[in-house]
């Protein structure tokens, strides 16, 4: 075979044979969606050696309005795009690479990229397939096993198809479905109210100085759930962020500490820009943090620490809640029938039973429930969004005061009338006095005699002269 009038590898006319007679064959080479090489040819008989040339001439430019035909009948019948064989692991890792391009705190990367490891990524038991040769039936098993690996899937599939590595409209992860109100929303839902109650009836068995959990965990979870700051925002607090002087008690929530692949580390910024706020305490707040207060505290040391001085992670305070929710429950409401780490860890969302970062939500239910503004809502719990109400409303420290003392009262327990240890007395320092009646003797008439003797003859009252002059004008 013999290449003439072109270079290999582009437009050119070769002398070669089809069904073993001599032709020409045109060739335009072209590259398609997926950035594969391709062609299309038009072939024509070749003379013979001897021809003359103008034969030859004749025999090439018929090759050439072959191939313009078939380019021609390409364009107005295409064939359908063929994907390349990109695997899951190809598409993963793009897919990963847009994500890096946006503001995702590093912790959630983190959470991210296991849920990703453990459920999808190809290993030894998952071999990495095609991306395309996935079934929508084989995505819904993954999803069924692992429901919140649904949007990740439903994010590498598109990713995909954005790339052209799947045909238009062939993206078997729109078909599946997903639960619209995951199950942690819809125990939120419905154990809330039971979850305040008990709430405040575990703040208060965790007060009592007699409790194994009460020196190193109350003031904890009590500002976790009083104040309503994250794990991490607790465990990077401060005692140069604690202010104790007399009408001034705040908490100033800077910096934060989050987990990335086990291994704690802090951060001076927090979850989004809103996580930067001040935050009144109230008085038991107050109380519980001066009895763990150093006498000369260091303004850079942490107020709940390992014994070597570094921050606790926020993982190890999820796993003592979940410790002292389950000696809460044998202890004070159901000590007939104490349940050991096994039941406890197997009964899922239940009255008296939640995670640790469901405090959270019960801080802003609270909220609602007593009827603050939305915007002292989102300012109080450090959110964002929405960015309307986040850029244009002002809350005042009145307001937020209100709301945290609110917050207070609603997790005091009054479940043993006349035994609360301290409520009672807190709760009368903070009602308003009541200010003294103040009585004004009403303003008697001038000439009163002449007025009552006008009214007895059935005159109207005299009106001032100023008031007739500004009539008659």
């Amino acid at each position: 075979m013999r290449k003439k009038d072109g270079l290999a590898g582009h437009d050119c006319i070769i002398e070669t044979t089809n069904n073993n007679r001599p032709v020409y064959k045109a060739v335009r080479y072209y590259y398609d969606m997926n950035g594969q090489r391709r062609f299309i040819t038009g072939f024509a008989p070749r003379p013979s050696d001897d021809a003359p040339q103008i034969e030859k001439d004749a025999a090439r430019q018929a090759a050439i309005l072959a191939l313009q035909r078939n380019v021609q009948r390409r364009l107005e019948t295409p064939r359908p795009v063929r994907s390349r064989k990109h695997r899951l692991s190809e598409a993963i890792d793009g897919w990963w690479d847009e994500k890096d391009l946006k503001n995702i705190a590093d912790s959630s990367r983190d959470i991210y990229r296991r849920e990703i490891d453990n459920h999808l990524r190809p290993n030894a038991d998952r071999p990495d397939k095609p991306i395309a040769e996935y079934t929508t039936e084989e995505l819904q098993a993954i999803v069924d096993g692992h429901p919140s690996i649904a949007r990740f899937i439903q994010g590498i599939w598109g990713y995909a198809e954005r790339m052209g590595w799947l045909p238009r409209g062939k993206n078997p992860a729109q078909y599946l479905r997903v639960e619209s109100k995951p199950k942690i929303r819809d125990s939120q839902e419905r154990y809330v109210e039971d979850w305040i109650r008990h709430a405040g009836h575990l703040l208060y068995w965790l007060s009592d100085p007699n409790n194994t959990y009460h020196r190193r965990w109350y003031a904890f979870f009590l500002i976790e759930l009083v104040c309503g700051l994250r794990r991490g925002e607790v465990c990077g607090l401060r005692w140069g962020c604690v202010d104790l002087r007399a009408t001034h008690e705040s908490i100033r929530v800077e910096g934060t500490v989050i987990e990335v692949g086990g291994k704690r580390r802090e951060q001076p910024y927090g979850k989004t820009d809103s996580s930067q706020r001040t935050i009144h305490i109230p008085r038991r707040v107050e109380d519980a943090l001066r009895a763990i207060r150093p006498a000369h505290p260091d303004p850079n040391d942490l107020v709940f620490h390992t014994q070597r001085g570094t921050p606790l992670k926020p993982s190890y305070t999820g796993e003592q809640w979940n410790i002292i929710q389950r000696a809460f429950y044998n202890s004070e409401l159901n000590p007939a029938d104490p349940l050991d780490k096994t039941q406890w860890s197997k009964g899922g969302y239940t009255p008296y039973r939640w995670r640790q970062h469901d405090n959270r939500h019960i801080f802003a239910s609270i909220l609602e429930m007593e009827g603050i503004d939305f915007a002292v809502r989102q300012d109080l719990l450090g959110h964002a969004r929405p960015s309307v109400t986040d850029r244009y409303t002002q809350t005042t420290k009145a307001k937020r005061r209100e709301a945290i003392e609110l917050v207070d009262d609603a997790l005091l327990y009054h479940g043993e009338p006349n035994k609360d240890r301290i409520a009672a007395q807190w709760i009368d320092q903070r009602k308003p006095k009541p200010q003294p009646i103040r009585i004004t003797e009403p303003v008697q008439p001038k000439d009163t005699a002449k007025e009552l003797r006008r009214l007895a003859d059935g005159l109207k009252p005299r009106q001032s002269t100023s008031r007739i002059r500004r009539k008659t004008t």
